[in-house]
């Protein structure tokens, strides 16, 4: 049975930017990912442990651009 690497999201984000200091990846952003479910996480009392292979997953699939309307900006009105 192979162990997933769990470490917090401070954990993660020293673990990116020792194998690529240049790195732009913020502990901000892994915190984002987790809480929109986008990254495997598990809750372990008050603390929250990533999945640190499933981020690297996230990281390097390709994302692609929401053809949504940005939210909180001013539409046109349709005419009907």
């Amino acid at each position: 049975m192979n162990v997933p690497i769990m470490r917090s999201p401070k954990g993660c984000y020293d673990m990116i930017h020792i194998s690529d200091p240049d790195s732009t990846v913020s502990e901000h952003y892994i915190r984002q990912v987790v809480a929109t479910g986008k990254v495997k996480s598990v809750r372990a009392g008050r603390r929250i442990l990533v999945n640190y292979d499933s981020l690297l997953d996230h990281l390097t699939s390709p994302m692609p651009f929401s053809d949504e309307p940005d939210i909180g900006k001013i539409r046109p009105v349709r005419a009907s």
